[in-house]
């Protein structure tokens, strides 16, 4: 192994500064193009960076620890070269003080007397002097992105949307037909066959929130501004989750009461069932395409077992779909309430009515101005015009806690034994 030189750590040190610049440039360069998150990729690029710069960092200090060990004290600069001393920097090695290259320093005398000590079997003490660190010093290194609370899925997402240009939305229903049509004779009079309609107004409902922040905050950290208006949007995306699944319970809704304790492992996927076949056999003769439950509630349902211990909702887990149940998707959120669930066909019940979309806006309230504070402004305006109730159905008494009933099978062996004599 060749001998450590300074003029190879100088060029180690330049390797590692150059990674350094690499993995700083590279955070930069999103935070300018206003990246709030990484990627997949690039989070896979920067852990790799920054692996190899950890490792480059740590070679570079073995590096360094091997060259000053390879560098004689002054004081011992004369040994093997027959002289009994030398001035420092006077031989082939530009020796430096023993204090600049190792932490403990003893001197010379000290040391001889020691030996001294130890050669005639005397006890002999060697002190340290005490060292110096500044890392406590140093302040923390911060994380460029701020951690925020995790928020559901939005429901609006899976519904049909109309954009308004009023306050609100006039539609007719027509849910009921009086008379009926029939085979008559030549010269009879035909069946009469009446509409009835209703006319039904819905008015849109604002979901709004602030936020303040100060100047200060604003122009010092972007990723935590970005972050916090985010962060207000989601809350309102929440608040209008919750409030679609109260605009669903309309009069006219279908509803099934499902066991609530279930006296076989497929009782809730019957009762599912029987939810979806009410649904087809309603007057909107709907078709189920989501089902919205609580994490709870579909949790307890999915973990059903048959008698064999097998999964009801798949034969393999690990393999099959387990977001269904029957084929119609399942979306979980905790807007919904434990022990009920929404069957709907998303194509027939209406419509989400949007007069103003998600917006985000700036300004002052009260002493905001003077206070030096910025205030977020979210806000929407829409409602859930449920045109055909019969296309919701509103499943109630769910389990939230699963009770799988065993059934062991015995069988029984019969085992012949013959006797040779």
């Amino acid at each position: 192994m060749p001998t450590p030189t300074p003029e190879r750590l100088a060029v180690i040190e330049a390797k590692r500064d150059a990674l350094k610049l690499r993995c700083e440039n590279f955070l930069l360069e999103r935070r300018n193009a206003n990246v709030e998150e990484l990627s997949d990729a690039d989070a896979v690029r920067y852990r790799a960076m920054t692996a190899d710069l950890a490792d480059l960092e740590a070679h570079t200090d073995e590096y360094r620890a091997d060259v000053d060990r390879s560098v004689l004290p002054p004081h011992l600069a004369h040994l093997g070269t027959g002289q009994r001393g030398r001035p420092p920097g006077s031989g082939r090695m530009n020796c430096r003080p023993g204090s600049e290259i190792m932490p403990i320093d003893f001197g010379l005398e000290e040391l001889r007397s020691a030996h001294g000590k130890v050669l005639r079997q005397e006890p002999c003490l060697l002190e340290t002097r005490a060292s110096n660190t500044a890392s406590p010093l140093l302040p923390p290194q911060l994380f460029p992105v701020p951690t925020f609370p995790i928020h559901e899925s939005r429901i609006a997402d899976r519904l049909a949307a109309f954009a308004l240009d009023a306050p609100s939305l006039e539609y007719i229903q027509v849910l009921s037909v009086t008379g009926a049509a029939g085979v008559v004779a030549e010269g009879t009079a035909k069946p009469e066959i009446v509409l009835n309609t209703t006319k039904l107004t819905a008015t849109v409902s604002k979901i709004a929130g602030t936020l303040g922040l100060t100047w200060e905050s604003i122009q010092d950290w972007d990723a935590f501004t970005a972050s916090a208006t985010t962060e207000l949007q989601r809350l309102i995306i929440d608040e209008e989750n919750a409030q679609i699944l109260t605009w669903l319970n309309t009069a006219g809704i279908l509803t099934h009461t499902a066991t609530a304790a279930p006296v076989s492992p497929a009782t809730t996927f019957d009762d599912i069932e029987q939810a979806i076949a009410a649904l087809r056999t309603g007057p909107s003769l709907a078709v189920a395409d989501l089902l919205i439950l609580s994490p709870s509630s579909w949790s307890s349902i999915r973990r059903q077992k048959d008698g064999y211990g097998r999964y009801l909702v798949a034969a393999d887990p690990s393999r099959d779909e387990v977001n269904q149940a029957w084929g119609v998707p399942v979306l979980e959120t905790v807007a919904c309430p434990d022990g009920e669930g929404w069957l709907l066909d998303t194509t027939k019940l209406g419509r989400l009515a949007v007069r103003e979309t998600l917006a985000l806006r700036i300004g002052y309230s009260g002493n905001d101005f003077v206070n030096n504070v910025l205030r977020y402004v979210c806000e929407e305006r829409c409602v859930l015009t449920v045109e055909r109730p019969s296309a919701v159905l509103h499943i109630t008494t769910l389990p939230t806690t699963t009770t799988t009933t065993s059934t062991t099978t015995s069988t029984t062996t019969s085992t012949t034994t013959s006797t040779k004599k």
